[in-house]
């Protein structure tokens, strides 16, 4: 299971692997805090909605899980 989540890892763009980078790096983040860290890291950051794409993509993947609802949502880092 770790090898494929590995190569996961290795395709994702790299829009994706700045965010789960800062998942990774926290350990369990907000998506406002997330967000926020994401602007911070590139140069043309990405709308909060491709950034939800991103994240629901890592989370097939089985990279990073959601936990909560609405506001309340955290990411979580898995691998």
């Amino acid at each position: 299971m770790a090898i494929l989540q590995y190569d996961h890892v290795q395709k994702l763009n790299d829009h994706q692997r700045v965010l789960y980078d800062i998942i990774a790096e926290q350990s369990q983040v907000s998506p406002g805090e997330l967000y926020e860290e994401y602007w911070k890291r590139v140069e043309e950051p990405k709308t909060r909605r491709m950034m939800r794409n991103h994240h629901q993509k890592m989370a097939r993947y089985n990279l990073v899980r959601p936990e909560g609802e609405g506001r309340g949502r955290e990411h979580h880092h898995v691998f």
